[in-house]
């Protein structure tokens, strides 16, 4: 199982981030904040749907999934 280390910023977005999810969201349709629709950044309920459908179309996000529960499972 790998370890999720939180460093400084961990929990925010920084510019890369942010501009990869304005280009999903311009290459899907979706509001963006080049087009003045949706603050920067945004990963609505939307975007994420149409991540897990890229995800699933690719054949990935069962791994994914499992990444993910590996990364926020609950240790005490």
């Amino acid at each position: 199982v790998e370890a999720l280390e939180l460093e400084d910023g961990s929990t925010r977005f920084d510019d890369e981030i942010a501009d990869a999810v304005d280009r999903f969201r311009s290459d899907h349709g979706l509001s963006s904040s080049r087009s003045g629709g949706s603050p920067r950044g945004l990963v609505d309920a939307q975007a994420v749907d149409l991540m897990w459908a890229e995800l699933e179309a690719a054949g990935t996000a069962d791994g994914m999934r499992r990444l993910i529960r590996s990364l926020t499972i609950i240790r005490r």
